[in-house]
């Protein structure tokens, strides 16, 4: 798959993305409820003027079937059985956003 050069403003959004993320993590650690990192990541994003959208819900197409999942981006299904951490590394086919879109 090849993919086109970002603009600036892209690179900027994706950068800024990226260290609020960090922030985040080097702050608390692992091992937090989700909506903790949540709240904090969104607070940073907003700190870094950057507008965003919590809870989107987004189609999936998965196992031939459309999932509307309120998770943009999830590494870990909540749906998957007992097979859940080999299959979550084949993750489903997500909407592909460019930064600041």
């Amino acid at each position: 798959m090849s993919y086109a050069p970002i603009t600036d403003k892209e690179e900027h959004v994706a950068r800024a993305i990226v260290e609020a993320a960090y922030t985040v993590h080097n702050a608390f650690g692992p091992g937090l409820l989700e909506n903790v990192y949540e709240v904090c990541f969104c607070h940073e994003l907003t700190k870094r003027g950057l507008s965003y959208r919590r809870q989107v819900v987004a189609p999936i197409n998965f196992n031939r079937c459309i999932i509307l999942s309120r998770r943009l981006l999830s590494s870990r299904p909540r749906c998957l059985g007992p097979a859940a951490p080999r299959q979550s590394a084949t993750r489903p086919e997500i909407p592909r956003c460019r930064p600041g879109q």
